[in-house]
């Protein structure tokens, strides 16, 4: 069984995210590493429910070759469903997970961005459109800690690129256009919520 290179870059952006997020984020290094914990536990659980949702739409294969299922190409279908299922696993730690909401947040903006660099560099895959969203959604993470709007804000750039070049792909999934049009609602509905909540 041989590592695809796209599953290298994965791993390597996501540990080029936690290099910037720790370097990013002011807080004292206590709330850094919890926040790199529980980022890691969410993660760990979506690969684990992306790992069961991919062995089940390729049963036929698994049950011939059961550790080539590993190597065997994912698709957008199985990143939507083990999202959703993380979604609703972690819901009932809302509240937690509320607390590193800028980490989490920054962590994702910069493991899209380096993900699309090192593609771009290393295996010539991805659109200089992609790169360049990327990088804006990241450098205003960086900036304004208003993450909630400016992720639905990314979003929407995001499904009105699709008249561009298509909507951008996320860690090497490409995305539909529906998909970011309901992650901007989602987020929208999720900022209103939180500034009721300050009132």
């Amino acid at each position: 069984m041989t590592i695809q290179p796209v599953t290298i870059i994965r791993v390597a952006s996501l540990v080029m995210a936690a290099l910037v997020m720790w370097l990013a984020v002011s807080k004292e290094t206590g709330h850094k590493k919890r926040a790199l914990e529980q980022f890691s536990s969410v993660l760990v659980t979506w690969a684990l429910w992306f790992i069961g949702v991919k062995i089940l739409t390729t049963w036929p294969l698994v049950l011939e070759y059961p550790l080539s299922v590993l190597a065997y190409p994912s698709g957008t279908s199985e990143f939507y469903l083990a999202s959703l299922l993380t979604i609703i696993t972690e819901f009932r730690g809302k509240e937690k997970h509320r607390t590193f909401q800028y980490e989490y947040i920054l962590l994702l903006a910069c493991s899209f961005f380096f993900f699309t660099l090192l593609s771009q560099l290393l295996l010539e895959r991805g659109e200089l459109v992609e790169l360049v969203l990327f990088f804006v959604y990241l450098a205003a993470i960086l900036l304004c800690r208003q993450v909630l709007i400016i992720s639905a804000l990314f979003s929407i750039s995001a499904a009105v690129s699709v008249w561009i070049g298509g909507p951008p792909s996320i860690m090497g999934y490409r995305m539909d256009l529906w998909f970011y049009v309901v992650i901007s609602l989602a987020l929208f509905l999720l900022w209103n919520f939180e500034k009721r909540r300050e009132v």
